[in-house]
């Protein structure tokens, strides 16, 4: 399904679109930082506009994408595009007039995530129906960290191997002590997962009956965050 996607100089929803089921006719940027990447992202028709007033042509979508909050002036283009329902990566701060809102909130970990992050959802329309963005959402299989961990990554040192190779029911478990806490590699990443992150999980060098305790990787982080 065509859509508008608003951003800054990026927009988060570039990742996800297709997952969606749509794709970007037109894109409202308020800098050209990241044009070139946005250009990379999109189809050759899809028209980009920059700045923060730029004169909007109205096209098929029915549907917008906005990366941050709803503002006024964000539903001031949405209505020039003729757009009837928007969805933001932020709540509405107050009711917009003549639009009707509903919010969601999303955990990762159940659209094939590893990490407990929860993200709330708002929906804005004109219509009384609301989109709801589950009715788009594939059935994904649940995964836990291992999924995503390197077996050859550098231990910081070995603990015996924890009683659960697998979590279930699936969770964030953190283990260790107070002064030295490290995540069961398999269960779930915190939401707040940085290279800092020090996980317990099965490595390539270990002793027999231990895994390694080790920070995650530049890679591992980007992929924990997918």
């Amino acid at each position: 399904m065509p859509c508008i996607v608003f951003g800054e100089s990026f927009s988060s929803w570039f990742s996800c679109l297709g997952e969606l089921g749509f794709r970007a006719t037109s894109v409202v940027l308020e800098s050209s930082t990241f044009l070139d990447l946005v250009r990379s992202l999109v189809d050759i028709s899809c028209q980009i506009y920059i700045g923060n007033s730029p004169k909007l042509v109205p096209s098929d979508s029915q549907i917008g994408f906005i990366d941050g909050r709803i503002t006024n002036s964000r539903v001031q283009m949405s209505q020039d595009l003729g757009l009837t329902t928007i969805v933001s990566t932020r709540g509405v701060r107050r009711p917009v007039p003549g639009w009707l809102s509903k919010s969601s909130k999303i955990l990762h970990s159940d659209v094939g995530g590893v990490t407990i992050k929860t993200v709330e959802i708002t929906v804005c329309s004109l219509t009384p129906q609301i989109f709801n963005s589950s009715d788009t959402r594939e059935t994904v299989v649940c995964r836990d960290a291992s999924t995503i961990m390197d077996s050859k990554g550098h231990s910081l040192f070995h603990r015996v191997a924890p009683a659960e190779i697998h979590l279930s029911p699936l969770r964030c478990e953190v283990l260790g002590t107070p002064t030295c806490p490290f995540i069961h590699g398999g269960g779930l990443l915190p939401s707040s997962v940085s290279l800092k992150t020090r996980v317990i999980t099965p490595t390539l060098f270990a002793p027999k009956g231990t895994w390694g305790v080790r920070r995650l990787t530049g890679t591992e982080l980007l992929l924990a965050h997918d």
